[in-house]
């Protein structure tokens, strides 16, 4: 089962109640908003796991880009 990123979370709780008097353009921006958190957040996954990568003796088979597709499925 993959996992699921804080942002996605967030995305996924932001109740109608909570966004329903937005404007579509001020809902449109808060989208943007999270798609780029979520871009920021796979980045610091990947760079956090390449670090680990860095400081242990042992090797993962795994890219980067391969494990947070395998985490995250993204």
């Amino acid at each position: 089962m993959k996992k699921q990123t804080a942002v996605e979370w967030l995305w996924l709780n932001l109740t109608d109640d909570m966004i329903g008097e937005l404007s579509p353009e001020q809902i449109k921006s808060i989208y943007d908003l999270v798609q780029e958190a979520k871009a920021m957040e796979k980045k610091q996954s990947k760079t956090d796991f390449e670090k680990g990568q860095e400081s242990t003796k042992f090797k993962f088979p795994l890219s980067s880009d391969a494990y947070y597709e395998e985490t995250y499925g993204k």
